[in-house]
């Protein structure tokens, strides 16, 4: 379903100093105060500006691929140390998710029907990660304002907090702002990527209005976000979910054309996505291919910070195009 390989941001060397400078840091763990500090001081070194950059800037997927469980895990060890720390859950979550996307639900995509059991076992892993992911995501925005994963999962009736009952969700939504925007996107990805692998997930697929009322919500505070990555996933939510859930075919090609906006055609993903998720069901050839072949036309080098997204938009890309024969009739 996601066809984006993204952070919240880019940089320089910050990273790699940071996995340098951890064993002189962890000597200084004497007492209880200075390891704090320490663990503080690595936290907000590796979410700091610059932090992705070795990742997103990287040509070479499959390096990127086998260094990430190491760097999830030890975000994941670095929070359990430092809980609710925001830019360890940001980063841990969003690894999570793009971990998932891009090196388990796609790979399995490629996989021949006669390793149908590998691309089985590689979707549920997808679906474990994914949900991993949304969930640092909502408890992060439940610990900002309390009551929010039981308005987003549970009941959407109105209701109020003072006696303890469940929020209304529009009521929470609304208490969002621009720091909340990259969790609630993250989210959103985790769910609708879990969703994309098990659509007969009801506990998941009954609240598909609600999480993509809270992207739409994410949209409004900061259109922008991420270059455009809001309106590049409802690309793929609006084009797969029914019209009775808030699906719809014009608005996926509407969100395409903001995210095109946005990017100013640096990035090969929206026509990806489009091709994927819109021209490919209505079965129309000529503009499947069209798609494709716009995405195929960004050369990745001609933008650093989104080498490695326009590296993995393009494989993919290439084997659609090789493998047409089985997705049109």
């Amino acid at each position: 379903m996601l066809n984006t390989y993204r952070s919240r941001r880019s940089g320089g060397h910050a990273l790699l100093m940071t996995f340098l400078a951890l064993p002189a840091a962890f000597l200084l763990l004497g007492a209880c105060s200075i390891q704090d500090y320490a663990i503080e001081m690595v936290s907000d070194a590796l979410t700091g500006d610059g932090s992705a950059s070795v990742f997103l800037e990287e040509n070479d997927p499959q390096l990127v691929g086998d260094a990430l469980p190491f760097a999830i895990k030890l975000y994941e060890t670095l929070l359990a140390e430092n809980p609710g720390h925001p830019g360890l859950t940001l980063t841990t979550g969003s690894l999570y998710v793009m971990y998932a996307n891009a090196f388990l639900q796609t790979p399995a995509l490629y996989l021949p029907l006669e390793r149908y059991d590998e691309r089985i076992e590689y979707l549920e892993r997808a679906k474990n990660l994914y949900l991993r992911g949304k969930d640092f995501m909502l408890e992060y925005l439940d610990g900002r304002y309390p009551g929010f994963a039981a308005a987003l999962e549970g009941s959407t009736d109105p209701a109020g907090s003072a006696d303890g009952e469940i929020p209304e969700l529009e009521e929470m939504l609304y208490k969002l702002d621009s720091e909340d925007v990259a969790y609630a996107y993250w989210l959103g990805a985790g769910w609708f990527g879990a969703v994309s692998i098990d659509s007969f997930d009801l506990a998941l697929a009954f609240r598909i209005p609600s999480v993509l009322a809270l992207l739409e919500r994410a949209s409004q505070i900061e259109p922008e976000f991420d270059n455009g990555a809001i309106h590049e996933l409802l690309i793929q939510v609006y084009a797969s979910i029914p019209e009775g859930m808030g699906g719809s075919r014009e608005k996926a090609v509407n969100s395409f054309s903001r995210a095109v906006e946005i990017q100013q055609g640096r990035s090969a993903s929206p026509y990806l996505s489009l091709a994927t998720s819109v021209a490919l069901p209505a079965q129309d050839l000529d503009w499947f291919i069209e798609l494709m072949n716009a995405a195929l036309a960004i050369d990745p080098d001609d933008f650093p910070e989104l080498r490695l997204m326009n590296t993995l938009s393009r494989q993919q890309a290439r084997w659609y195009l090789d493998h047409i024969g089985d997705f049109f009739i």
